[in-house]
């Protein structure tokens, strides 16, 4: 690993580095309250733990309505309890929504 810097130099952006995602076409969208983001860089860590987490497509987080649409593909193992305890570290708390209107708790 030491010389991968120097590779990655060399071959510059032609090297494809891209991770393998899950398709999009069995994934269902789940809606979550947001506890505790007070912020925009709020708002950016949550989504960011959130979109590194198994089987996550896409998440849509805005602080200012405590509000996360994720975008999961259940056979890629989403785990909504797992993202729920790293947030939780954060203090951060997030339950599936009971507003119907946003297409309620996947």
């Amino acid at each position: 690993l030491m010389f991968m810097p120097e590779l990655l130099r060399a071959y510059g952006p032609s090297v494809s580095l891209a991770s393998i995602a899950p398709g999009t076409a069995a994934a269902t969208m789940h809606y979550f309250d947001v506890e505790g983001m007070g912020c925009e860089a709020c708002e950016v860590h949550v989504r960011s733990v959130i979109e590194r987490s198994s089987g996550v497509v896409s998440a849509d987080v805005d602080f200012e309505a405590g509000t996360a649409a994720v975008l999961a593909a259940e056979d890629w193992g989403f785990d909504p309890e797992r993202i729920r305890a790293i947030l939780k570290k954060d203090y951060y708390d997030w339950a599936p929504a009971d507003d119907a209107g946003a297409g309620g708790a996947g």
